[in-house]
C-alpha cells in the first residue's frame, strides 16, 4: 500500500538494514530483541522461545536474518527462510526504539527487495491467534505489504498410527498432549 511505502521510506531514513545468511552470529542480539518484544506482550510458553531453541532455528539451512540498525545498533530483526523459491517468515523481534523508528517497514520492504531475484513468493504468515480478526494489528500491517492471499493449512493428524507409534517409542516419551509427541521439549 501507499501507506507502507511512506512509512518504509521514512524509517530507511534513520535505519540501514543487514541481511545476513549466517543468522547464528547474532544470536545474543537476536535472543535480547525477541526478549524485549515478549516482554512487551507478555508471550509465555512455548511463543517465548529459549536461546537454545534460537540457535538450533538459526542454523537452519536457508535462514536469513535481516537486521535494522540504528547508529550501528540493532534495533529490530526478522528472521525467514527461503526453500524452493519460497521465502517462509518466521519471526520478528523488535526493541522499544525499534518500533518508534518504525523499524519493521524498513525490514519488510528490504526484504522485498532481497528476494525479489531468489523466491518466487514471499509467505509472512497471518495475523495473531487461529480465528481471523481483521482488527489484529499483526495482520493489517502484512496486508498493507501483500498482493493477494493464500489459505494455509497446518496438518495436525496422524494418517499412520502404527509408524507414528514406533516414532514416539523410539523417543522414549513421556505421555504428553504436545504434537507430535516425539517432539516434545524441542524448543526449551
Amino acid at each position: 500500500s501507499s501507506h507502507h511505502r511512506y512509512y518504509a521510506r521514512k524509517a530507511l531514513k534513520n535505519i540501514s538494514v543487514d541481511v545476513s545468511e549466517t543468522p547464528i552470529l547474532f544470536l545474543d542480539e537476536w535472543t535480547n530483541l525477541y526478549a524485549d518484544l515478549t516482554k512487551r506482550f507478555d508471550v509465555r510458553g512455548i511463543r517465548a522461545f529459549s536461546k537454545a531453541a534460537f540457535a538450533r532455528q538459526l542454523e537452519i539451512p536457508g535462514a536469513v536474518m535481516f537486521r535494522a540498525l540504528y547508529e550501528g545498533t540493532a534495533v529490530a530483526a526478522h528472521v525467514a527462510y527461503i526453500q524452493d523459491k519460497v521465502c517462509y517468515g518466521h519471526l520478528a523481534g523488535v526493541n522499544t526504539l525499534g518500533q518508534k523508528l518504525m523499524a519493521s517497514y524498513a525490514l519488510y520492504w528490504s526484504e522485498i527487495e532481497y528476494f525479489a531475484d531468489k523466491a518466487e513468493w514471499l509467505d509472512w504468515g497471518a495475523g495473531v491467534g487461529i480465528q481471523q480478526n481483521d482488527n489484529d494489528g499483526v495482520a493489517q500491517f502484512k496486508r498493507g505489504w501483500s498482493t493477494g492471499t493464500r489459505v494455509s493449512y497446518f496438518c495436525g493428524k496422524i494418517f499412520d498410527h502404527e509408524k507414528y507409534d514406533q516414532i514416539v517409542n523410539a523417543y522414549d516419551t513421556i505421555a504428553t498432549e504436545y504434537f507430535p509427541a516425539y517432539r516434545t521439549g524441542e524448543f526449551s
